[in-house]
């Protein structure tokens, strides 16, 4: 088929699919006089978004596989052109049977999303509150904010000191988050308007939390504290520490070694001149060919503990001192 008899087949093509753009019904037409080139699942995915109905595209599908038959070369090439043609068009159906799934399973997350929220958003009513937090620094900043209005775009909340600063910790002091009741999903919201002592949320995409399942703040020292950590049975090896909280650390190791998580371990460290020794046990342990990650927490009533809770508070007090002098974020002014 040359290029002055596709405008013909789209016209064609126009009949069985009327909801479909002259523009997309040329790339189709395209696609179904051309068997030997790869078929394009772009045009079938913006197709079904037009709101074409797939049986009337695999329709279309057939037809042009028809019209290519039709117009195949001589007899000698016969056969090699056949399995070009079905094949070709072979793989349209495909791509169309994969976009359908693609598009049914955004349907079902976007319903499924839905549900919790209407669900999550009767409980926020009853309770008259909502606790909203983002992470500035590691560090988890909360408020509990008294809730206004709720509907199925957006949610009002009062304004307070606590959200200012919540809402200043998040990226660019746009968005915040918060934990979907009876779920483990976390649900972001945005910050669109402030009218007098009243701010709207509108709700954005959920994802499965992470990082919140931490009971901890966690730091991250500068520079990182040199540690050693003794084994029982294997001697000493140098260690660094990537974070610390007021139970426990994150070290990375010198060289690998050999222990499993549960096993108990003593850490050698000095902070602020003063040398402090503690065992630990091994929470996980993380091994590649020239270092090992692990978590460590340490027993309640060590000194080593009590330094940590101290390092953690003055830790807190720099990191809100840091968040203060950002100021109010535009998204509130």
């Amino acid at each position: 088929m040359n290029d002055s008899e596709l405008p013909k087949l789209a016209r064609a093509l126009k009949q069985q699919l009327p909801q479909a753009s002259d523009q997309h019904l040329l790339r189709l037409a395209e696609m179904l006089a051309a068997p030997a080139n790869p078929p394009d699942p772009q045009t079938i995915a913006r197709l079904l978004t037009e709101g074409c109905d797939p049986n009337s595209l695999h329709a279309a599908i057939l037809f042009g596989r028809e019209t290519a038959i039709d117009r195949l070369p001589a007899h000698d090439e016969l056969a090699s052109a056949i399995n070009t043609a079905l094949s070709h068009y072979d793989r349209m159906v495909a791509i169309l049977m994969h976009q359908l799934v693609e598009e049914l399973e955004s349907r079902l997350s976007t319903h499924e999303q839905e549900a919790l929220i209407s669900k999550a958003m009767v409980h926020w009513m009853r309770l008259g509150e909502i606790e909203l937090y983002n992470y500035f620094m590691e560090m988890p900043i909360k408020a509990k904010v008294a809730v206004r209005d709720a509907h199925e775009q957006a949610l009002a909340v009062e304004l307070s000191s606590d959200l200012v600063r919540t809402i200043a910790a998040g990226e660019h002091g746009q968005h915040v988050m918060t934990i979907l009741p009876d779920s483990s999903l976390v649900l972001e919201l945005e910050v669109i308007s402030k009218i007098g002592n009243k701010v709207q949320l509108r709700y954005g995409r959920t994802f499965s939390q992470v990082r919140e399942r931490r009971r901890h703040v966690r730091v991250q020292p500068e520079p990182l504290l040199p540690i050693t950590i003794d084994i029982r049975g294997s001697g000493s090896v140098s260690a660094k520490t990537m974070d610390y909280s007021e139970n426990g650390m994150g070290l990375i190791t010198s060289q690998p070694i050999q222990i499993r998580a549960g096993h108990t371990i003593h850490i050698d460290w000095m902070t602020y001149g003063k040398g402090l020794r503690s065992p630990a046990t091994v929470h996980w342990i993380q091994r590649d060919k020239e270092h090992s990650r692990l978590g460590i927490e340490l027993a309640s009533d060590s000194d080593t503990h009590l330094e940590l809770r101290q390092m953690v508070a003055r830790a807190e007090r720099h990191i809100l001192a840091r968040l203060q002098m950002k100021g109010i974020p535009d998204s509130l002014l």
